[in-house]
């Protein structure tokens, strides 16, 4: 009878750690978790069924499927994807504006040793600013990108009339121009 009063009371004694170490393992997991989850949003995610992902900045479906047609089939090897760029109509560019952005990202592109493959637009967080820093300047426009889902720039647009941009890609850390496009016009007709 004693020995059963013993292990009753030495069980009775570990059920107190049994729960909390529970506890803490719960814990650990919906941390880690949460912390997966994260990560998950700030980096590439791998390729999906069909070799789909979904672009975080984006919120694109890039298709790549193994054996058929990729997402830039019909463009030029040397063309980034543009990622989200649609969304720049909706925030006050006019076609032939957007065009000129992509033409100077290309020709920054072509100035490099490596030519992007992807640039990927932040759609959620595209700012305009009627007070531009050039007097010249109509509007300004701040949006942040991303190059082949590695390097995150500032990009400040400048526009002059419906037609014409000028680009500025800036390092994201410091601010310092990195290219200038130059004001790149284009003629009044539009497709």
């Amino acid at each position: 009878m004693v020995v059963t009063g013993v292990f009753m009371q030495s069980a009775n004694n570990r059920r107190p750690l049994l729960i909390a170490s529970l506890v803490v393992f719960i814990i650990l997991v919906i941390v880690g978790l949460g912390l997966a989850l994260f990560l998950g949003h700030s980096t590439k995610k791998a390729a999906g069924p069909g070799g789909e992902y979904t672009d975080p900045l984006s919120h694109e479906v890039v298709s790549n499927p193994s054996g058929k047609t990729p997402e830039t089939y019909g463009t030029n090897a040397k063309t980034p994807l543009f990622l989200g760029f649609d969304k720049l109509i909706g925030a006050g560019l006019s076609l032939d504006q957007l065009r000129n952005v992509e033409t100077a990202f290309d020709n920054y592109s072509a100035s490099l040793p490596k030519p992007i493959s992807q640039i990927s637009l932040d759609v959620d967080h595209i700012t305009t600013d009627n007070n531009a820093t050039d007097p010249n300047a109509a509007f300004e426009m701040h949006l942040e990108v991303q190059f082949d889902q590695k390097t995150f720039y500032q990009i400040k647009i400048q526009y002059y009339t419906l037609n014409d941009i000028e680009l500025f890609i800036l390092d994201n850390s410091t601010s310092k121009l990195i290219y200038d496009s130059q004001i790149l016009y284009t003629s009044a007709q539009s497709d």
